[in-house]
Order: structure tokens, then sequence, then C-alpha cells
């Protein structure tokens, strides 16, 4: 059968959708309903056992805007020990240089500095060097602000390997579900309940959501730096239709 380029080009454009007679994922990009991050996986059968590599790949402010208001009125706090810490001369030196190399861009990195990039760090050591000058308290808080303003339109980005094996079930309308093959693991005994499921609004073509979810059966357990009942088992979906991210990020952190 001789596919018209039309078609064939409309079917690459659907990574979740499965044309094979037997229906399983193969290979495709899921977008978070919940989260600000996408699921990328590639799958092959083998001896009835799914075989599946994931990149989980997600966006998020560095800070909320929650944090925000905790973090300036800690950071506000420590308003006497900053004014100890610019009563040494060398620190005020060491500042004024640097406002003089970003100023007149006397290195190769201030020199190829983006503009954005520039104006903030100007920015930045302008304030420092006023509270040099001046160690007052709002001019502490200046520089406070200033830093906290330029975190909550930083976004960190980031990606997330993993792998998991799946066997084949069925739902109560008898349509095939891959469950995760898992088994409790660690102090909080923690069981995966992960699987792929067929979209329910997938029409005449299959298409695949990835449900994530935990079950803790060990809640009285303690995992050291938190503990066990304190884990999160909501239901996290990632589905096959697009979505799109509008965080207002002016400076991008590349994360592990």
């Amino acid at each position: 059968m001789i596919v018209h380029p039309a078609i064939l080009f409309f079917l690459l454009l659907l990574p979740s959708a499965v044309y094979a007679a037997d229906s399983y994922p193969t290979t495709g990009l899921l977008h978070a309903t919940k989260e600000n991050s996408s699921l990328s996986y590639n799958c092959r059968l083998r001896d009835n056992t799914l075989n599946c590599n994931f990149i989980q790949m997600f966006a998020r402010r560095k800070i909320s805007a929650e944090n925000a208001i905790t973090r300036k009125r800690k950071e506000i706090g420590q308003y006497e020990k900053a004014k100890k810490e610019m009563s040494d001369e060398r620190s005020c030196d060491g500042i004024q240089t640097l406002f003089e190399v970003i100023t007149n861009k006397s290195t190769p990195e201030a020199k190829s500095m983006p503009e954005a990039q520039y104006q903030a760090s100007k920015k930045s050591i302008e304030l420092m060097g006023q509270f040099c000058k001046s160690p007052t308290k709002a001019n502490w808080a200046a520089i406070v602000e200033n830093s906290i303003n330029q975190d909550l339109h930083t976004c960190k980005v980031g990606s997330l390997p993993f792998s998991q094996t799946f066997k084949r079930t069925k739902d109560a309308k008898n349509n095939t579900v891959w469950v995760v093959n898992s088994k409790a693991s660690g102090p909080c005994a923690v069981v995966r309940l992960d699987r792929f499921q067929i979209a329910p609004d997938s029409g005449d073509m299959t298409f695949w959501q990835y449900i994530s979810k935990k079950a803790i059966t060990n809640p009285n357990g303690d995992a050291g730096l938190f503990k066990c009942s304190e884990l999160d088992e909501a239901e996290y979906l990632y589905d096959w239709k697009s979505r799109e991210l509008f965080l207002g990020c002016n400076i991008i952190q590349f994360s592990p």
C-alpha cells in the first residue's frame, strides 16, 4: 500500500499514537497535566514484558512567590551581619573594582555578556556599592529585593532518566493496560503503581497516557530526612495532548 505523503506527514506528528495491531506503547512524548514537566518514552516488547526507557523533563521557577516572602523576611533580618561584613574596606574595594570592570567591560567575560545579563549584573553591583557608601537597612533591603526578584524570574530546567518494566493486564472495560512491575523498597516500603493506559479520547487511533503513582505500604517508617507518612501518594497524569508553559522566565538555569 502506498501512503500519501500528506498522510505520512500527519502520522509523524503523532508520536504517542500506535498503529500496529498489537496494542502497546512504543515511543512518544507525553505532557504532565498537573506539573510543569513532560515524559518521553521508548519501549520494546520482549517475552510479554514491556521494557521502557524514560526521560522526564521539567521546568520550574527557582523560587515560588510564597518562598520569596519568607526569604525576604529572613535575609532582611541579617542586616546587622551584612553591615559588619561590609565594614571591612577590602570588601568594598573589591566591589568597586568589580563595578569598574563591569561598567567598562574591561574583561573578555564582561565584553561577551548578553545585554540583559550585563544590566542585571551592573544593577546588583551598583546596589552593593550604595550599601558600602551608606550601610542603611533600606539599602540592604534593596539588595535583598533585587536578588529575590531575579530568582522569581529564573527558571530551572532539568531531566531525569529512568527505566521500568511492565506487564499486560485489562481494565474494567477490557482495554489493555500496562502495569509496572514493582516490589516494596526502602524504609517506607514504596510500591510503584505506574501504568500505561489508552486515552479515553483516542477515537479510532490508539493514544497512550502514563499515570505515575506510588503507594506507601509502611507509613509509620522513617526515611531519615522525612517521615514516610509525608510522602506523596497522589496520581499524576501524563497525557498525549501537547501543553505550553508560560512561566515568565528571564533567566534559565540548567539543573541536574
